[in-house]
């Protein structure tokens, strides 16, 4: 540092700075207000970094603008005096609980996801589900495109402001296909109140379902049960957008655009009796409905809980508000911890987590995906601007969050970072990591970083729940997918120095000796910050080799494949078979009759597949999808499934000799039916011919051959049915 600068001189210079280049009035500069109060944006922190750097003759970063906000706190760290870096987070700090190693119990199973997502195998296509997500990811594509040529097209109005403000708003995003498309009638909706419920109403809905599908939880055993629904969601463009003419308005309208029926109408629907609310913190909402799920289920408010988020663009409003503030990148991409970075681009999507307590979960069989051990929630306070992070605020809720899961931060492996891809936020977020998760760590196991919206973009409410679902599918398949586009390291953050480094490949996550372990960030522009911890699935411990050799599969298995509707039952029968001959090759056959006949929702029109093994299964699955005939295949059933007779076989039936003479004698129809049957048993079982032989089918003595009794229910069974036709 340069000699001539003590405190009192650079306060002064940065005074000076402010009036000179920014425009700040003397007589307005408040020495203990934000910079950002004072218009210092980012722009302006980086160069005015330089400045610093080049004055007091060594590195000044632009996260420390955040970090010592006001110039009194500035300069007194630039010239190296005592500033409290955790100044106004005192509180936050404070909050952290000494809980050392949290409970078993307190431990909350991942069971479920549901998903759909940009970026589908087909151009401009949906991910629908886990699987397509995983695939996606692994293969490193991207869900950003130009917005939808008719999405934004109610807005080109005359007016010629209006029309060079939409020209001129950032035109990248990831856009879900078909936004307009619902299933009413699956959901019992009329088509009137469907046009006017807001499309993240719809599509959480056919989400959530998926989610207890994925679960293995059909979806009628939740009825009246303590589930409960916690919903993210920022934006009601729809209800404005659709209430603009008054005359359109009626009485769906209300209830369609309320931002509190997307939680309440899947509570509605599938008729769960546990807390149902939206929440809203903007990008952390969804991470922050996990925190608020593990906590209803840990207080026993719930037994299970769903966990959501959802996002639609709908209007380039947000869009253009965001260009005003330089946040959208001018190059189309989130280039998270990249030098690249320039700014995030906006993006849709919705993500269901099915959550139970771990007890709970292993009681009934489920399959557990991951555990959340804890999770911490805290806000920004007064930062340096309403929209500006807090460094010391994101240290405390890591530090919170690490202590209610009772885990040493240097033991987490990954964090899957806010990481909007943005100059600042990055290397703030960085500087706090590495503070709480890279202290005491060896350099050679680096904390390993990434960041779901080098694939996605920022799809705010659902931003939060798309990263945790890549977290899980990390520790269940063993592998972290390779953040996209990260090429050169952000010159604002000392990676080294913080025992960090982004996944720039996918990297191996192999179980080791301890249980692998995952953080989640998220931040909401407002100030709210949210970050989970979870842990891969327990280990099933080793059973007697007597106990764990497995059972042969059944001969024939029995695929059961429903639905409202014929058609949907032949399009059930199509996705099922596709899902055979793909991700689903090596599940069992009887595995998947099992799940169709347990873990699914069954609806009042089926189809039944018997098969011996899965060539089998897939070429009745596919007959029936395209109403051909072809062996095994039965149905789809038409009409009300309402009881009807049926007729039973007794396993036995020779319980006094002779039981089947007086059918014999007195219905011609079961006479005729023995009859037919006599060259075989006369031949075969007998052993011989002649008359009065069937007088001996049923005989008088107990002490004949037992084939002669096996034989004769056969034979009689035959008859029998013969007599109810």
């Amino acid at each position: 540092m340069t000699s001539a600068f003590d405190e009192d001189a650079l306060r002064h210079w940065l005074v000076d700075y402010l009036v000179t280049n920014i425009g700040c009035s003397p007589d307005e500069i408040d020495l203990d207000a934000p910079l950002n109060d004072l218009a210092v944006g980012s722009s302006d922190a980086v160069v005015l970094t330089g400045e610093l750097s080049e004055l007091l003759g060594r590195t000044v970063s632009p996260v420390e603008f955040w970090q010592y906000p006001t110039i009194n706190a500035l300069a007194k760290f630039l010239t190296g005096g005592e500033v409290d870096p955790f100044d106004g987070a005192a509180g936050a700090m404070a909050a952290v609980r000494d809980s050392g190693r949290a409970d078993h119990d307190d431990a909350i199973a991942v069971i479920g996801l549901g998903l759909r997502l940009p970026g589908g195998a087909e151009a401009d296509g949906n991910i629908e589900g886990p699987e397509q997500f995983w695939e996606f990811l692994t293969e490193g594509r991207s869900a950003v495109r130009e917005v939808p040529a008719d999405r934004w097209e109610s807005f080109r109005i005359d007016s010629p402001e209006a029309a060079a403000a939409l020209a001129g708003t950032t035109r990248w995003g990831s856009f879900l296909r078909d936004v307009d498309a619902f299933d009413a009638e699956f959901f019992e909706i009329s088509p009137s109140e469907a046009d006017k419920m807001d499309p993240q109403q719809r599509l959480l809905l056919e989400v959530t379902h998926e989610a207890l599908e994925h679960a293995g939880i059909p979806a009628h055993s939740l009825r009246h049960t303590q589930t409960g629904v916690f919903a993210a969601a920022c934006l009601g463009e729809y209800g404005y957008l659709s209430t603009t003419d008054l005359g359109d308005v009626d009485s769906w309208s209300g209830t369609g655009g309320a931002l509190s029926i997307i939680a309440n109408r899947v509570s509605y629907y599938f008729d769960l009796r546990g807390p149902s609310m939206t929440i809203d913190t903007a990008c952390s909402s969804s991470l922050v409905t996990i925190h608020l799920a593990c906590q209803s289920l840990r207080a026993g408010d719930s037994d299970v809980a769903l966990a959501a988020g959802v996002n639609m663009v709908l209007s380039p409003a947000v869009t253009r508000s965001f260009d005003q503030l330089e946040a959208m990148s001018k190059t189309g991409q989130c280039h998270a911890f990249d030098a690249s970075a320039d700014g995030f681009v906006r993006g849709e999507g919705a993500g269901v987590a099915v959550l139970k307590r771990l007890s709970d979960a292993q009681r009934d069989g489920d399959r557990v995906l991951a555990v959340i051990r804890g999770s911490a929630v805290n806000q920004d306070g007064r930062s340096n601007g309403l929209m500006a992070p807090n460094p010391a605020a994101q240290m405390a809720v890591l530090r919170s969050a690490y202590a209610a899961a009772g885990v040493e931060p240097r033991e987490v492996d990954y964090v899957e970072a806010h990481g909007t891809g943005t100059l600042l936020g990055d290397p703030i977020e960085a500087r706090a990591l590495g503070t709480v998760l890279g202290k005491g760590r060896p350099a050679e196991r680096p904390l390993l970083l990434g960041a779901v919206k080098s694939n996605l973009g920022h799809l705010e409410a659902a931003a939060g729940i798309a990263g945790f679902a890549k977290a899980v599918l990390s520790l269940q398949h063993n592998v972290i997918p390779a953040n996209l586009g990260y090429r050169t390291p952000n010159p604002h953050i000392p990676f080294e120095n913080l025992r960090l480094r982004v996944v720039a490949e996918p990297t191996d996550w192999a179980p080791g000796a301890r249980p692998r372990r995952a953080g989640i960030s998220s931040f909401g522009f407002g100030g709210t910050n949210a970050h989970v911890v979870i842990e891969e699935a327990p280990r099933a411990a080793a059973s007697p080799a007597s106990e764990t050799a497995s059972e042969p599969d059944p001969a024939v298995s029995t695929l059961v494949v429903t639905g409202r509707t014929p058609d949907r039952v032949a399009a059930q029968a199509g996705t099922l078979a596709d899902w055979m001959a793909g991700v689903g090759a090596e599940t069992s056959l009887a595995e998947v009759a099992h799940a169709l006949n347990h873990h699914r929702s069954h609806h009042n029109k089926f189809a039944t597949v018997a098969a011996r093994d899965h060539a089998q299964a897939i070429a009745g699955l596919q007959a029936l999808a395209t109403g051909q005939s072809a062996p095994g295949v039965v149905g789809p059933h038409v009409g009300a499934c309402t009881p009807g007779r049926v007729f039973v076989y007794s396993g036995q039936g020779s319980q006094w000799a002779g039981m089947g003479r007086q059918l014999l004698a007195d219905e011609p129809a079961f006479a005729a039916a023995v009859a037919e049957i006599e060259p075989v048993f006369v031949i075969r079982v007998r052993g011989r011919s002649g008359p009065g032989w069937v007088g001996s089918c049923w005989p008088m003595s107990r002490r004949s051959p037992r084939r002669w009794p096996r034989s004769s229910r056969c034979s009689s069974r035959r008859s029998v049915s013969r007599c109810t036709r």
